[in-house]
């Protein structure tokens, strides 16, 4: 983002750029990206060879790059370049999202030179109404570290958000909101435990967490997902994109937030 005026500036040998475009300009009132696109040409047109041009989409992943309008202005632009007798260089515009619909952008998109996969590489799901095979490159686990009966109309966790509608049993997880359990995922989350999604049972804490188990045969010690795979390499359990819908967050603010203290364990598969 250019935050100092523009300066005119002479070089003595070629300078390589890429111009980006974004389609949330409109909504921030900025200049139309058509305007980059000529600015980027007359600046060739100058013997500064463009390096290529690349576009940051900003629709929701969940809509198809089919009905995106921003995909045929992607075209538009390189071909209004190359129109001008300009060198478009390289040329990117496929994210995450844009890969699983590849055949789509490749149809109404430009001709691409590289692509920008980013929640892929992590295994994680870009957009909802299509779902591709992945293994999570990323999993958050915690151990049970206590197991408590609650009565019916007990309280458990801050602010007693949560009260027990029937006897039942909360197990206590030793993570919370410092290590990257999100607090909006009080009383709406879920995590894997014991073969099955448990309900997140009040307020996350600092530290802690509870899940209620009910009659589920969970043991001190044993392993629960938060988000990923039980085992490395396998499957997951709870994929990061449907841990975070629950906690009405983002897959992003998931695999970004996991605390310092929580222990690294890197596997080879």
């Amino acid at each position: 983002m250019r935050t100092t005026p523009p300066r005119r500036t002479r070089w003595s040998h070629a300078v390589s750029f890429q111009s980006c475009t974004t389609s949330a300009a409109a909504r921030r009132s900025r200049p139309p990206c058509s305007a980059a696109a000529g600015r980027a040409c007359r600046c060739t047109s100058r013997s500064i060879p463009g390096c290529g041009g690349w576009e940051c989409r900003s629709e929701k992943r969940s809509r198809s790059s089919r009905t995106s309008p921003a995909i045929p202005r992607s075209r538009s632009r390189v071909d209004g370049l190359r129109s001008r007798g300009a060198e478009s260089g390289c040329v990117h515009v496929a994210n995450s999202a844009g890969l699983v619909a590849l055949a789509e952008l490749e149809k109404d998109g430009p001709p691409q030179d590289a692509v920008r996969p980013g929640l892929l590489l992590y295994g994680a799901q870009p957009c909802a109404e299509r779902r591709c095979e992945l293994r999570p490159v990323m999993s958050l686990r915690a151990p049970v570290v206590a197991i408590r009966r609650v009565r019916r109309g007990e309280a458990v966790g801050y602010a007693a958000l949560y009260r027990a509608r029937a006897d039942t049993r909360i197990a206590t997880l030793a993570l919370g909101y410092a290590d990257g359990v999100p607090i909006s995922a009080s009383g709406r989350g879920h995590v894997w435990l014991a073969g099955a999604l448990r309900p997140i049972a009040g307020r996350v804490s600092m530290d802690y967490v509870g899940v209620e188990v009910g009659d589920a045969p969970v043991e001190l010690g044993e392993t629960a997902v938060v988000f990923g795979s039980e085992t490395a390499g396998r499957p997951a359990v709870l994929p990061v994109d449907e841990a975070a819908r629950s906690a009405e967050t983002i897959s992003y603010e998931l695999l970004v937030r996991v605390g310092a203290r929580v222990r690294r364990v890197l596997h080879d598969v």
